[in-house]
């Protein structure tokens, strides 16, 4: 017998021609996109995988395809449950009945879905194929399949809820959803602070401390200082040109005016001495800054705790340095200005790659490197012209600004890091998902509150408003953190 146990809605609908798994086909395809978001992250094909296998030994390969973990096969049996459950409910006539038949049919569709999906993750970067996620798919889709059984033959009708009562459990659940979905998207700035910096490590200019990543070049002024508390006031980006009070606040400011000796200076925020050196620091003619050997980098003297402490406690910082490349194809990337310690731990590095200016910075999310979220900027050194480079940072908001000019891709909060951190990977269409999936439940809810008329513009209106109003939000207090 076919599992018509479909509610009063779809009986009504039924009396009137529509088939009776109308009512049920939304909420599978709606499952489907969300088992198509979860799985084929993050959606950037590539043959690596299957290269990397080619060159693999045959028993090490079999092994990963036979890879058994309990977690592994508890998260493989629940992911197909609900597919198990809604493909009968939604198309009742070809696979809702208890026959052998449509037992037969309903595992065969959820072992192709599963075959479609770890074939498909053998050229996805990151992913991995095993024959025990198809059986346990399988098995999940057939624990589904009994469930939607039981659900038919214990359900009884109930008394509908009157509609004040509807409406006032939809404005709860969008109000937690809301909140929720708010604090998720409040959660990369938070990550992304400050808070994993490492105390001691020295400030340089031309190289690391290991020696091994040299620039060469020439730099005119360094300045470092925090960024302003974020708002909506200002156009955003850094100012083309500052005021003696800017210099008076900065933390550092090297302008090279020494004109000889291996040691230049610089006042701090408090009014005391920051000194740096170098073996032989080589000085441009009138007072024009200096000419960087990689071979023999400029490293803090005194210590840098009490000039970074600041940065740290505002997790905020804009750091402008003039400078101008000796060779526009230096790489590794060459540290122009670093706060690390070898070439793997660092604070923070503005550096050249090539033609590409780029700059790390250590979080929770960046990792201690600073190489997993970093902001670039291509092409910037495709000659040896004067720059001033502008590198800006706030609780994950990272950009580069040449010239006064916005270069590259700034990096974005949340889009650029919420996605990554939810297993989506990065890019633009990783953001787009992202955001269907989170927008998808809150406009349903929304449209809950509204009669069955207005629900579907009111449900799709309403997701729309909240995505501005977060977006907003996020563009006040993060991508203008500087108040300019």
């Amino acid at each position: 017998m076919p599992l018509y146990c479909q509610g009063k809605t779809t009986i009504s609908r039924t009396v009137q021609g529509v088939p009776a798994g109308a009512a049920w086909k939304w909420r599978f395809w709606v499952f489907m996109f969300y088992l198509a978001l979860l799985t084929l992250a993050p959606y950037r094909p590539s043959f690596r995988t299957l290269d990397l296998l080619h060159r693999s030994n045959p028993l090490d390969v079999l092994q990963d395809l036979i890879y058994l973990g309990p977690l592994d096969i508890l998260n493989n049996i629940v992911l197909f449950l609900p597919f198990g459950f809604l493909l009968p409910m939604a198309y009742p006539a070809r696979f809702g009945g208890n026959s052998a038949n449509h037992i037969v049919r309903t595992a065969a569709a959820g072992l192709a879905v599963s075959a479609f999906i770890e074939t498909a993750q053998l050229f996805l970067p990151g992913r991995s194929t095993t024959l025990n996620d198809l059986a346990m798919n399988g098995f999940g889709t057939l624990m589904g399949f009994r469930l939607a059984s039981v659900w038919c033959s214990s359900r009884r009708p109930n008394p509908a809820l009157n509609g004040r009562r509807k409406r006032k459990t939809a404005w709860v659940l969008v109000v937690l959803y809301g909140a929720g979905l708010a604090g998720l998207c409040a959660w990369p700035s938070i990550r992304n602070g400050f808070q994993t910096w490492e105390s001691g490590f020295p400030l340089l200019i031309g190289n690391e401390a290991t020696r091994d990543r040299p620039w060469v070049g020439e730099i005119s002024e360094i300045v470092l200082k925090t960024g302003p508390k974020g708002g909506c006031a200002g156009s955003g980006g850094v100012p083309a040109r500052e005021t003696a009070e800017d210099f008076r606040n900065a933390l550092l400011h090297f302008d090279f005016r020494e004109g000889r000796g291996d040691t230049v200076f610089s006042k701090t925020a408090e009014g005391g001495l920051f000194r740096m050196t170098a073996e032989r620091l080589e000085w441009n003619g009138n007072g024009s800054g200096i000419r960087v050997n990689g071979e023999r980098p400029l490293r803090s003297v005194d210590p840098t705790d009490p000039v970074m402490d600041p940065v740290r406690r505002a997790s905020s910082m804009i750091l402008t340095v003039r400078l101008r490349t000796q060779y526009p194809s230096q790489s590794g990337p060459a540290r122009i200005v670093t706060l690390s310690g070898n070439t793997q731990e660092r604070n923070f590095t503005l550096a050249q790659d090539g033609a590409d200016l780029v700059f790390r910075v250590r979080t929770e999310q960046a990792g201690p490197n600073g190489s997993l979220k970093m902001a670039s900027a291509p092409g910037v050194f495709l000659n040896r012209g004067w720059l001033r480079v502008d590198a800006v940072f706030n609780r994950g908001y990272s950009a580069l600004y040449v010239n006064g000019r916005p270069a590259g891709r700034s990096l974005t909060v949340p889009d650029d890091y919420l996605p990554d951190a939810l297993g989506m990977g990065e890019g633009r269409l990783s953001e787009i998902l992202f955001w269907l999936a989170v927008l998808m439940p809150f406009g349903f809810l929304a449209s809950r509150l509204f009669t069955s008329r207005w629900r579907r513009p009111a449900g799709f209106a309403a997701a729309f408003l909240f995505f501005i109003l977060i977006r907003s939000a996020a563009w006040c207090f993060l991508h203008q953190p500087f108040g300019f």
